[in-house]
């Protein structure tokens, strides 16, 4: 329960948004879940501007719209069980993932 230190994306065509999911141990309740909303639009403003993977990903998130899930709270039970079981799109905080994000951001861009 909540030792899981993966980052999980969950792409929306619909949305036209990416949802990323990560759990943090280290909130004042003992951890949380971080949902992060990014819209395509988003990704591709952080694309021009990223160096690297990393800034790619830190910017990513200071754009997003967050959503935080503590332990101990209603919906903590449903947002673990929901981490733990639901496949994701993409997996991982990396250039393989970051490209990902940036083609799907463009080809939503390009509909």
């Amino acid at each position: 329960m909540g030792n899981d230190n993966r980052d999980k994306f969950y792409i929306s065509e619909d949305l036209a948004r990416v949802t990323w999911i990560y759990f943090n141990p280290d909130s004042n309740s003992g951890g949380q879940y971080v949902y992060n909303y990014i819209y395509y639009r988003h990704i591709l403003t952080v694309a021009e501007q990223a160096k690297t993977t990393d800034s790619f990903f830190d910017l990513l998130g200071a754009w997003a719209d967050q959503f935080l899930v503590d332990v101990g709270t209603v919906d903590y039970e449903d947002a673990d069980k929901e981490f733990m079981e639901d496949p994701c799109d993409i997996e991982g905080c990396d250039e393989t993932t970051m490209d990902k994000l940036i083609t799907f951001a463009k080809g939503v861009e390009n509909k």
